[in-house]
């Protein structure tokens, strides 16, 4: 298979050394922080907001900021916590000097709202341009303290379709690979396809799933990774991500597998009560299922109904994970 000088999959935030090679796209966003950064009056107090759930570019987006930041010729500072803004703000103040904070989304909703009064504290007192991300969920005492506070936003997508995704990897694809090397992109239609909704849309899952899906083909010396290769690597993954599952947790699994499912006949014949099952759902099986209502019902689906050969897949993690599927069928196909 190709050879690359980079790798391709990289799943975490990218920094200002492989920004050329990684970052893809993003010029929507990149629009609003380029006229932010390009007002440079002398009151300037910009407080920016990117915004998004884990694994959608947040931190590589800052990353790619601080690098506008340092060409159109102010000081960008780029701090990975609050933790250390707070500390790091306290040392000097350079004149033009844009901070960029990583990782609010990490701090608790108390802990989040005294960031933000304390960055709206600082930034009156002196002035600039700041930005930092942070998760959609928050309490709605907090996203009332957080919109108060903020001038800008910049919201990521929560998740994005077949066509962009394969478009992401294709581009980190060609800007990693090695000189010489011919360019054929080797995911088959098909397996992009099961990798894009196995992921929820979600860029790092998505690269994630193709990453193993690569390297079971590659295992194989195979040149194209094919619906089989990346069912293989997604096992691989899955059987790990619901390794905290028990037995109750793969029966409604299962069941919301084989077919479309009122809950309450769920909950039956999973042998529990709705509220075990509510709460099983939005707790370990949350990004595994989905709740729908049709009419006076609730209708439960799990993602591996959406998969082609999800079934299959999900019955190989349980074998993997010593799980019998006879346990979880009550001995019944």
């Amino acid at each position: 298979m190709m050879g690359f000088i980079s790798d391709p999959f990289y799943l975490y935030a990218i920094k200002d050394e492989m920004i050329d090679n990684l970052f893809v796209n993003r010029e929507d966003e990149l629009s609003i922080a380029k006229g932010i950064l390009g007002m440079k009056f002398g009151d300037t107090i910009e407080i920016c907001l990117i915004v998004g759930g884990i694994g959608v570019g947040k931190s590589s987006l800052l990353h790619r900021i601080v690098k506008i930041a340092n060409d159109m010729g102010y000081n960008a500072e780029f701090f990975d916590s609050p933790d250390s803004f707070y500390s790091g703000i306290e040392k000097s103040r350079k004149k033009k000097t844009v901070s960029l904070i990583d990782d609010v989304g990490k701090a608790s909703d108390d802990e989040a709202r005294e960031f933000y009064n304390h960055t709206e504290k600082h930034m009156s007192e002196h002035g600039g341009i700041l930005f930092f991300s942070d998760t959609y969920h928050r309490h709605k005492k907090t996203l009332e303290s957080r919109n108060f506070t903020v001038s800008q936003s910049i919201s990521l997508p929560r998740g994005m379709n077949k066509e962009k995704l394969s478009y992401f990897l294709r581009e980190r694809m060609k800007r990693c690979l090695a000189p010489g090397e011919k360019f054929d992109f080797p995911f088959e239609d098909e397996s992009l396809n099961i990798a894009a909704t196995r992921s929820g849309g979600n860029l790092r899952n998505f690269l994630n799933y193709a990453k193993n899906g690569w390297m079971v083909a590659a295992g194989s010396e195979k040149t194209t990774v094919g619906m089989e290769e990346m069912k293989a690597g997604m096992i691989i993954i899955d059987r790990a991500l619901l390794g905290i599952c028990d037995i109750i947790d793969f029966k409604i699994l299962w069941h919301s597998t084989t077919g479309i499912i009122n809950k309450t006949y769920l909950a039956h014949k999973c042998e529990i009560d709705t509220k075990t099952l509510d709460s099983r759902i939005d707790d370990k099986l949350a990004e595994l299922i989905t709740q729908k209502r049709s009419g006076k019902d609730v209708v439960v689906t799990s993602i591996y109904r959406y998969i082609d050969g999800g079934q299959e897949i999900l019955e190989n993690v349980m074998e993997g994970l010593g799980v019998h599927k006879a346990d979880v069928t009550g001995g019944r196909d």
